[in-house]
C-alpha cells in the first residue's frame, strides 16, 4: 500500500476529514488531497506532520502490511 492510501486509511479510521487533518498538521486541505491521490509525494518532513497530527508513529505510514 501506498503512502497516500495509508494516509487516508488512518484519517478516515479517525473520522477526519481532509480539512481536519491539513488544519491539525498545519498543512493545506489540497496537499493531503494530493498525497491521498498519488499526485505528489510527501517529504519526511510532512510526514511527520502528519503523523504527529493522526497520533500515531511516523513508521506506520512506511510500513509494508
Amino acid at each position: 500500500m501506498d503512502v497516500g492510501k495509508k494516509i487516508k486509511r488512518f484519517r478516515t479510521a479517525f473520522g477526519l476529514s481532509q480539512k481536519e487533518l491539513a488544519q491539525r498538521a498545519g498543512m493545506s486541505e489540497p496537499a493531503i488531497r494530493n498525497y491521498e491521490l498519488g499526485n505528489r509525494t510527501p517529504s519526511e518532513k510532512q510526514l511527520k506532520k502528519i503523523a504527529d497530527a493522526l497520533g500515531i508513529p511516523p513508521a506506520k505510514l512506511f510500513e509494508t502490511r
